[in-house]
C-alpha cells in the first residue's frame, strides 16, 4: 500500500470485517473514498479470490476496481461470498461517517 491511511469497517464488538483495498496519503482522501464507496454500493460486485495459502478472500469491486477487501480469510468460498454480501448490506445501512479516527 502506497499511503499510510486505510479505512476499516468494524462490527459492533469492534471486530474488523473489511478494509480499504488501497491506502491513502491522508485522512481527508480516505474519508472521500468512503463517501464514493457509499454512493456506489448499489453498483458494486462481490468477487472471491484466493490468497497465497489457498484460503478465500472477498473483494468489493466498483467498475472493476477493488474498493474493499475482507479483513479475514475463509476456508470455504461460500463463506467468503456470504461475508462479502453481508458487508455490502451492512455498509448500505450504516450511518454516514461524521469524522475519522486516526490511529498512530
Amino acid at each position: 500500500m502506497a499511503g499510510k491511511v486505510v479505512w476499516r469497517f468494524l462490527s459492533a464488538n469492534n471486530r474488523s470485517l473489511a478494509q480499504s483495498a488501497t491506502s491513502f496519503p491522508d485522512a481527508v482522501s480516505c474519508a472521500d473514498a468512503v463517501g464514493v464507496l457509499r454512493d456506489r454500493l448499489a453498483l458494486a460486485e462481490v468477487i472471491t479470490v484466493r490468497d497465497t495459502h489457498g484460503k478465500w478472500l472477498w473483494q468489493l469491486r466498483i467498475a472493476g476496481v477493488a474498493a474493499g477487501v475482507s479483513a479475514r480469510s475463509y476456508q470455504r468460498r461460500l463463506h467468503a461470498v456470504n461475508s462479502g454480501n453481508s458487508f455490502r448490506e451492512l455498509a448500505e445501512h450504516s450511518p454516514a461517517v461524521s469524522g475519522a479516527r486516526v490511529r498512530p
